[in-house]
């Protein structure tokens, strides 16, 4: 049986940092829906880290905006379907431009009937959009430069 995802937005790109508000209206309405026991959040935030050419100030994300949007919308059907055979709901997005430290380039969020599922279709996304989707990020180093970042 082939696994059914409902995406809960339509926006998988967005300019700037994601909204965490947004997070909070999904949730909401998830619990209304008595077939959905677990849910499993991703929130991936720009950090300072110290890299020899400097500290990291911002990221600045960049996309292959209609191939991103495309390979974001292919790759959750894809790892829910290896996860479980039920109803899977997902909200996705990602940022793009520069965001600052603290800031939020993306959030995952995935419910299911169980945890178990909940957490693999999560993670299982996370991992496929960071190897697969043309989402580049460039860390700057305030005004010492900057390097291309290196998923992991």
């Amino acid at each position: 049986m082939q696994s059914h995802v409902q995406f809960e937005n339509d926006e998988l790109l967005v300019q700037g940092g994601v909204p965490v508000a947004a997070l909070s209206e999904v949730l909401t309405r998830w619990a209304s829906l008595p077939h959905l026991g677990a849910h499993s959040v991703f929130l991936g935030q720009v950090r300072a880290d110290r890299h020899p050419e400097g500290v990291v100030s911002a990221i600045e994300f960049s996309a292959h905006e209609s191939m991103a949007e495309r390979a974001l919308r292919e790759l959750a059907p894809r790892v829910a379907a290896e996860h479980t055979a039920e109803g899977v709901r997902v909200f996705l997005q990602h940022g793009l431009g520069a965001l600052e430290v603290g800031e939020v380039p993306v959030i995952i969020a995935v419910a299911t009937g169980h945890r178990a599922e909940a957490f693999a279709v999560c993670r299982g996304i996370l991992e496929a959009l960071k190897s697969e989707v043309p989402i580049y990020g460039k860390e700057l180093f305030g005004r010492q430069g900057h390097r291309w970042k290196v998923n992991t």
